[in-house]
């Protein structure tokens, strides 16, 4: 029962565009949530669930918001070359999981930022 009303919410959606007093031909919708829809949030975070998955697979520490992810680790001098690596590895299955979901990962938008505090050394 629940599977049947997902299904009617998702499929058989068109959309247009209109500009004044025109409109285009509708064209059917195949991908996606509705923009906006009560229900959009809740569908993209369970369709996203697997990314933590993957981060604590590689023991990545990760926060989520909406399609922000940030991927992160605690380095000491003492760590740092164990750690690196688990963050590259966790990187390249996210990239691989990215690209078998249908999701790209933006490197226009992806940063590296290294924080060192000289006391914590």
């Amino acid at each position: 029962m629940a599977l049947t009303w997902l299904q009617s919410y998702l499929t058989g959606r068109s959309q247009f565009v209109k500009l004044c007093n025109h409109r285009s031909t509708p064209t059917p919708v195949t991908t996606g949530v509705p923009q906006g829809s009560v229900l959009g949030l809740l569908l993209f975070t369970i369709y996203t669930s697997p990314i933590a998955a993957i981060a604590s697979a590689h023991s990545v520490l990760q926060q989520q918001y909406a399609d922000d992810t940030q991927l992160y680790i605690a380095l000491s001098l003492n760590d740092s070359s164990t750690s690196t690596p688990n963050l590259e590895s966790c990187l390249s299955d996210l990239y691989y999981w990215c690209c078998v979901n249908g999701l790209a990962l933006n490197p226009d938008k992806t940063d590296c930022i290294l924080f060192w505090h000289p006391a914590a050394s």
